[in-house]
């Protein structure tokens, strides 16, 4: 039974290190606007802010950049927007015209004209309600919780077995004299 449990506790240690680190690379690979980049790829979340027709929320969309110079009229790019409330947020739009000579790019429904910079890009693929399981993970009170605490506990406890052990080692040299 021993051996059952210890093969158990390796098995459950080894997938909660798996988390820790795909949380750690998600976190540390997020841009100023929490967007998680890993070269020319992008992990949106779709949430409230930023859902649509084409998506639900608690949907992960992989987008890639895409060059200026291969962007159609009526294709779908996400856009970095602002809100009333001056967040930044990611959200698909449909391209209504292209001016190369700028590098800028007008929206269907939105007003505006919008520079390269505010691209994302192109979705590539799309998982359903595997952004709410991410994003929940990655939330920094679940950060706090799943990876810092433990630690924290860990230092702890190490701290205190070296010292009952120093003590145990002193009652011992006591008894022996």
């Amino acid at each position: 039974m021993k051996k059952i449990t210890n093969i158990l506790s390796y098995i459950l240690l080894f997938i909660y290190v798996l988390i820790v680190l795909f949380v750690i690379v998600f976190v540390l690979n997020e841009n100023e606007y929490g967007i998680s980049q890993f070269k020319n790829y992008s992990y949106v979340y779709i949430n409230n802010i930023n859902k649509s027709d084409n998506y639900e929320m608690g949907d992960l969309v992989i987008v890639k950049k895409v060059k200026f110079e291969s962007i159609k009229e009526n294709q779908e790019l996400f856009i970095y927007k602002s809100s009333d409330k001056n967040v930044v947020y990611v959200k698909p739009f449909n391209v209504k015209e292209i001016d190369n000579e700028n590098k800028t790019i007008t929206l269907k429904n939105v007003d505006g004209v919008y520079k390269d910079s505010l691209i994302l890009g192109k979705r590539v693929d799309k998982y359903k309600k595997i952004g709410q399981i991410i994003e929940f993970l990655t939330n920094k009170n679940i950060f706090l919780l799943l990876i810092i605490m433990p630690c924290l506990f860990l230092v702890v406890y190490l701290f205190y077995s070296i010292i009952n052990n120093l003590k145990n080692e002193d009652e011992e040299e006591i008894k022996e004299d």
